[in-house]
Formats: C-alpha cells, sequence, structure tokens
C-alpha cells in the first residue's frame, strides 16, 4: 500500500510556533506515507520547516499555492487531491486532522 499525505497550511510556523509545528509533522510519521503534498498560501518560514523535515525523514515533496489568490480550506484541499491524482502513483491520500 502506498500513502501520500497532504497538508494545507498557512502561516502554520507562526501561529503555532516552529517548534509546535514540527511535533505535528513528526505526529504524522505513525501513517507509513512517502510523499508529502502540501499547499501553502501562506508567506512564513512553513514551507522551509516542511523541507527539513522531508529531508530527513526521507520524504518526497511536493509545495504549491491554490490557484486562486483568495483561497478557502475547500480549494487548497482540492489543490492537494488534483496534485495527488496528477503527480503520484500512490493510492491513498491522507489528510491529517486538526
Amino acid at each position: 500500500m502506498s500513502v501520500a499525505l497532504a497538508m494545507i497550511t498557512k502561516n502554520s510556523a507562526s501561529r503555532v510556533g516552529p517548534n509546535i509545528f514540527r511535533r505535528v509533522l513528526q505526529s504524522s510519521l505513525q501513517i507509513p506515507y512517502n510523499v508529502m503534498i502540501i499547499v501553502n498560501d501562506g508567506n512564513d518560514k512553513t514551507s522551509s520547516i516542511i523541507k527539513e523535515f522531508a529531508d530527513e525523514y526521507n520524504k518526497e515533496l511536493i509545495i504549491t499555492r491554490s490557484p486562486t489568490r483568495k483561497s478557502t480550506r475547500a480549494i487548497a484541499r482540492q489543490t492537494a487531491i488534483n496534485v495527488f491524482l496528477k503527480n503520484t502513483s500512490n493510492e491513498w491520500l491522507f489528510f491529517p486532522g486538526r
């Protein structure tokens, strides 16, 4: 079984702090995924924290933004699904809960 993780974010590192955000990422390791799809519509250091994490845990990483300026959670989520369908051969897409 091959699993991809999808996460939508907007300035998560600034809102909860980089250490807490990193712990959230570490908690995702309970699921055996090999690809991370990140839709990051923010402007803080969230992407760099995710890149470091992906490198450390040997995860393939795809980071993108929503296609519209006024993104909503629904648009960001659909963007992640579209990226999953177009760019991976994984069987499952996992969105971690909040």
